[in-house]
Order: structure tokens, then sequence, then C-alpha cells
């Protein structure tokens, strides 16, 4: 390969993407079978461009290109040696052009080159806790090149890896590793955690990577073994950031398959609880199973059960005051169960208040006014039956 033939071949990533289809053209360029010569060779034709362009380009636009040509030769070799067994290839680090390639690969991870970062934007839904939790990756079979190289790099510069993935703006190749999707018998180092990353989704991510298996195996029984891994990765989880902290455990207590809250989260809580009320209060909820999965928290002993309750009312008042309210009676059912009678009289009371709120559900508003009509007898039909099992419960 020479220096024409290299710009051609970023040329051809730029426009069609990192994985090539053209594996004839890929053979007569990647002709040298020894893979240190091959390496070697990859470092004279950077080298030649530096010494052709010094004079047009400065050192840092220099640098751009050699990085960006770096990234695209691996990618190359890459395409054509899918099956390679990582182990077989010599270490990464030796070649002088590695330097230029952390430096390409660290650009692309955040989409700043020509050569397009094409995995979509992880874009999390209400609980960013669940959205993690029950992620899946798109299939990767069409980034293998990548794959492999991210592989190879991971065996040889484990530090560097992770600056790659904590640096990610897509957050697709983070979480795909954290779920052992890509990267084989990964394990995250402590050492090269970045726990003063600002990025919810890392932050979510890590909790989970760090909770899972023990909260998945419906009890805490360890081994001695495991406890100890459980024990310290309740330390690195404790390194976070409080406030964060608080927030990814409340949305952990309202996921739905939570069915496990260890006791050291609990002491979190208990030594962070003012801060644990207020985030308690102003977590956002989209359903009443969520609000049934916040009040399960309820006989905590360190917790007031009747300051739990009043801002559970609160979130309540809110979903029923929504336009069309979407609380199904299996639910709505589940979600008194976990009441007392004071409590369901006080829910009911609630009921009642924004029941007797309804405006326009007279046949005058239906003749003038229908959409707000139809709006209004929806609401005051379905608090009715809300209303109803509430007092059958109760025995009225």
């Amino acid at each position: 390969m020479n220096l024409e033939e290299l710009k051609e071949l970023s040329d051809k990533i730029i426009k069609n993407g990192i994985e090539i289809k053209d594996k004839e053209y890929l053979k007569e360029l990647y002709q040298n079978n020894n893979y240190n010569n091959l390496f070697k060779e990859l470092s004279e034709i950077l080298n030649e461009f530096e010494i052709i362009e010094n004079e047009r380009l400065n050192k840092r636009k220099i640098n751009h290109f050699k990085q960006c040509y770096a990234f695209a030769f691996y990618i190359g070799f890459f395409n054509i040696n899918s099956e390679q067994n990582i182990g077989e290839l010599p270490n990464i680090t030796e070649p002088d052009s590695y330097k230029y390639l952390k430096g390409g690969l660290m650009l692309y991870f955040k989409d700043k080159m020509k050569i397009k970062y094409n995995y979509s934007e992880v874009i999390p839904y209400n609980n960013k806790y669940s959205f993690v939790a029950d992620w899946n990756p798109q299939p990767f079979s069409i980034h293998y090149s990548l794959i492999n190289l991210l592989e190879w790099i991971y065996i040889y510069d484990e530090k560097h890896f992770n600056n790659l993935i904590f640096s990610e703006e897509h957050n697709q190749i983070f979480l795909s590793t954290l779920k052992r999707r890509i990267i084989r018998n990964f394990k995250i180092n402590p050492k090269y955690i970045n726990w003063k990353c600002n990025d919810d989704i890392k932050l979510y991510g890590l909790f989970n990577y760090l909770l899972y298996p023990y909260t998945d195996i419906g009890n805490l029984n360890f081994k001695k073994e495991e406890f100890n891994i459980w024990r310290y990765n309740i330390k690195l989880i404790n390194r976070m950031d409080n406030e964060k902290l608080i927030k990814i455990i409340i949305d952990y207590i309202k996921y739905q398959e939570t069915k496990i809250i260890p006791l050291e989260l609990l002491e979190i809580v208990k030594n962070n609880l003012e801060q644990f009320y207020k985030e308690y209060d102003e977590v956002k909820i989209s359903n009443i199973n969520e609000i049934y999965q916040l009040y399960s928290i309820k006989h905590w002993s360190f917790l007031s059960k009747s300051r739990l309750f009043k801002l559970i009312l609160k979130k309540l008042k809110f979903k029923l005051s929504e336009e069309h309210i979407t609380i199904n009676k299996s639910d709505w059912k589940k979600f008194l169960s976990n009441l007392d009678i004071n409590e369901i009289k006080k829910t009911l009371k609630l009921l009642e208040e924004l029941k007797n709120n309804i405006k326009f559900t007279s046949e005058l508003d239906k003749e003038i006014r229908f959409k707000k009509y139809l709006i209004d007898i929806g609401k005051y039909e379905k608090i009715n039956e809300l209303i109803k099992i509430c007092n059958n419960i109760m025995g009225v």
C-alpha cells in the first residue's frame, strides 16, 4: 500500500461507511502477510504524508489527517481479517502508528471526523434505569471490523479502550460492552471508570453492571467469593456523586422488574435522607405501576411513611389530572393492595375532589363544546370506576 492508495481507501470509507464490500480490492491493498511489516508500512506512509504536507499544513492539521488515515487503515485491515484470532496478532501498542490510531478512534467515537459514526443515538425513555436494564444492542454483525479492532485494543491497552467507551457520544458501544455483547470476557477495571462523567446513561449503565447479576438471582445468599465481589461493587457504586446516585436508586426502585433492594442501597438512602425525599418528590412517573413500585418501600424503618404517602398522592393527582386517564382496573387494584384503610380513604377523598372539579359533563356541554365534553365525561366515568373499586375494598 502507498499513500495514494491509503487516501483512496479513506475516501471510500467516508463515502460508504466502515464495512467495505469489495474484498478483492482490499486483498490487493493488504498484500503483506507479515503483520509487523504491514503495520510498519503504515508508519512509513504516515511519515511520508507529513513530509509532503509539512509546508502546506500546520502540525495540528497534519496530525488530524494521520489519525484519520490510521483509523481507515486498521478498519480496512479488519474488513478482510474478520476471522483472525485477535490473540495471534502482535501487540497493537508496539507499532508507531498506534498513537495515531488512538487519536483516530477518539475522533470517530466523538463523531468528529469525516468518517461518520454510523450508530443511532441511544435515547432513553422516562425511567433511565429501566431503559438500561431492558436495553438490547442493535445487531453488530455489520460492524465487525470496528468490534474486532476494539477487542484488539482491549487486550493490549485496556486503559485506552475505557477512555474510548467513556468518550462515546451515542452510547451504543458503551452499553453493548457493559452488556457483554461485543467484547469477549469483558470485565470493567475500576481504575479506568470515569466517575465524573456527566452522561446519565453511562452512570445508569455502570450501576446496572455492578448490581447484576446479584440482584437477578432471587436472593443474596452468596458464596464467600461472590460476597466479596458484591461488597467491592457496592464500594464502587458509592463513588458516584450522591445526588446522581440517589436519583438512580429511585429509578431502580420504580423499575417494575426490581424484586430485591439490597441492604447496602438502603444504607446509602439512610445516609442521604433529605436528598432522597427531594428526588423522590421530583421523580417523574409514567404509569400507576411506577407509583406502586415507589410506595413499595413504605416499610423501611428509617422513612416517614406519612411523608412518603403525601408525595405518592401528589404523583397520583398528577396522573389523574391528565386529559386521558390510562389506569386499568387490575393495576388500580394492585396499587390499592399496597395501601392501608386510612390511605385508601385519603385516596378516595382525592378522587372525589377531582371528580367534583370536572366541568364539562352536561348535555349542554355536549351540544356546544363537544370536544371538551368527550374529554371530561371520559375522566368522570373513569374516576367513578376507580371510586367504586375503592368502596368495594372498604366494604361500602
